[in-house]
């Protein structure tokens, strides 16, 4: 394929995907880099350098529909796993957030439907209630899905008492997650996805 890998193993070695379990990716421990990632900078730090590449990529070529493979063989993703092992509370298990973790359970599932493509049926697990309130985007922007415009607001890659306005609206990439960024839903309808996801009691 054009992605330059065959496996998995071709991109963050075999002993380290071998190893990674699906309780892993879901409790965000695997080495897995973020495909959406940034190196801030905050006010403290007045001559830091800002790096943003995912949406530096996608800004300039907005129309370009970047598929999971591509964003998994992006520079600063393929050849950079990190091992898992910074825990944010003391006594409390790694927590390593990488939306690219979303992207492989999506491969999960699609291997489950026996799906050779990334259109497969997502809402199948959710809540029979909850189907017709919450699409999951195949193809396209937000344009194609909603009049509801949607702005990048990021304010630690702006020069200081700045913000960012960047209009997403006509971005294919906004969904080049798959998996870890797909939905299409009203925030009620995300209310009710997270207490089924989270319970008390969980039903997802």
């Amino acid at each position: 394929p054009d992605q330059g890998f065959a496996s998995l193993a071709d991109v963050w070695g075999a002993e380290n995907v071998t190893n990674t379990t699906i309780r892993q990716l879901l409790g965000m421990q695997s080495g897995m880099p973020d495909f959406d990632t940034a190196t801030p900078c905050m006010p403290t730090q007045p001559h830091c350098e800002y790096k943003d590449p995912l949406r530096a990529t996608m800004y300039a070529d907005p129309t370009h529909p970047y598929t999971p493979t591509e964003l998994m063989g992006v520079p600063w993703v393929k050849h950079h796993w990190r091992p898992c092992d910074k825990s944010l509370v003391p006594g409390m298990p790694p927590f390593c957030y990488s939306s690219t973790n979303f992207m492989v359970l999506g491969m999960v599932l699609a291997s489950l439907e026996d799906a050779t493509q990334y259109h497969f049926d997502q809402a199948k697990y959710l809540p029979s209630f909850l189907r017709p309130e919450i699409s999951f985007a195949q193809t396209g922007a937000p344009k194609d899905y909603t009049d509801v415009h949607g702005y990048d607001r990021t304010s630690y890659n702006m020069p200081e008492n700045q913000t960012a306005q960047h209009d997403n609206w006509l971005v294919d990439g906004v969904f080049s997650g798959w998996t870890a960024s797909d939905i299409v839903a009203t925030t009620s309808a995300v209310a009710s996805l997270t207490w089924e996801v989270f319970g008390p009691p969980s039903s997802i």
